[in-house]
């Protein structure tokens, strides 16, 4: 939690250990209203522009008090101030230690109840499909896959299998060339993913290109012993999403609690799981956009992750929402997820395994 003032009002914070953001007074509400984090905390200049920063601070999801101080005029009286979590003093009508020692209670109360580092305008997308203008010129596609094949760089590819008549996704790279007008890959790593190609389906890779990465997907024409010919991908996409997304087992199933006042806390079904992101569903009507508490539990854990999230994605089903949301974690329980990440990856390649 941070919080937004001017160096003519710092005095204000009597206490020294609160986390500051020192802006000039012409820029610091444009300021805070491009970077600001969720549970900021403004101390800012009263001007004539306080009702449209007000409400443009909560339209953009930052929930922190605010604190206007009037110089040279008289205060705003309560019911000017939207919405209620906003407060202005005047420097000539109120008194100035009295004033400091209220507002630096507000601060304090505020950081005890603050979501850590928790930026707005981060987001993680949940939607289906890829919606960047994709590339469709030959000459560009080709370009980039001659660029991979000159640097040596892997291939990542991905794609489905079933697993307890569910389908799950396997990954991997391997290394590619190109023959005539199709593509050879080669080299998979592990060696186990060739098993799982079937002719005729469809595979997503990722090819690197500079410092860009695309998303394409390709089709398995003919599958030997050691390679397989595919098809040279008729579009590119701009690879968006940040982190590796992972289907939790049907038998070790990760559980996912909504923390919500006056409600039972039932487990949810989740159906993915990445690094900072986390997709289930729930017949709960859930805002997109609003924060809430999730309680995760990993197979194989005791612990209980506790973190605050967002809403992000939101999609009606027949009999229950689907909903994908943004994970605020601890940098430790971060790590937790990754690990388990890394481990169900190993079990999805052992599932192709026993099957090869």
């Amino acid at each position: 939690m941070l919080i937004w003032t001017i160096h003519e009002l710092r005095d204000l914070l009597v206490e020294g250990d609160f986390r500051l953001r020192i802006e000039h007074s012409s820029n610091i509400k444009e300021a805070m209203l491009r970077e600001g984090g969720i549970s900021d905390c403004g101390l800012i200049p009263l001007d004539e522009g306080y009702k449209e920063f007000l409400a443009k601070l909560r339209a953009k999801g930052v929930t922190g008090p605010v604190i206007f101080i009037a110089d040279n005029t008289p205060r705003v009286p309560d019911e000017f101030l939207y919405p209620r979590d906003a407060l202005c003093f005047s420097l000539q009508e109120d008194d100035i230690i009295k004033m400091g020692m209220f507002i630096n209670f507000i601060f304090r109360l505020a950081s005890l109840r603050a979501i850590p580092d928790l930026k707005t305008g981060q987001q993680v997308s949940f939607t289906e499909g890829i919606t960047d203008r994709p590339v469709e010129e030959p000459e560009k596609i080709k370009e980039v896959i001659s660029y991979m094949i000159e640097k040596e760089l892997p291939l990542i590819i991905s794609f489905e299998i079933d697993e307890y008549g569910r389908p799950v996704t396997v990954r991997g790279v391997c290394k590619v060339r190109l023959r005539a007008q199709h593509l050879i890959l080669y080299q998979f790593k592990p060696i186990v993913l060739i098993k799982g190609l079937r002719e005729g389906s469809d595979m997503k890779v990722v090819l690197s290109y500079k410092d860009i990465n695309y998303e394409a997907i390709i089709k398995i024409l003919k599958i030997s012993e050691h390679d397989a010919e595919a098809t040279v991908p008729e579009r590119l996409f701009i690879e968006r999403r940040r982190h590796v997304r992972i289907v939790p087992g049907i038998k070790r199933p990760v559980r996912l609690f909504v923390l919500m006042p006056g409600e039972a806390t039932l487990p949810l079904e989740v159906f993915d799981i990445s690094q900072q992101g986390i997709g289930f569903y729930s017949t709960r009507d859930l805002k997109t956009g609003e924060v809430y508490v999730f309680g995760i539990q990993l197979p194989d854990q005791a612990k209980v992750i506790m973190s605050y999230g967002i809403i992000r994605f939101k999609k009606q089903m027949e009999d229950t929402i689907r909903y994908g949301a943004e994970l605020y974690l601890h940098p430790q329980d971060e790590e937790l997820i990754v690990q388990y990440i890394k481990k169900r990856e190993i079990e999805i390649i052992e599932v192709l395994r026993e099957r090869s």
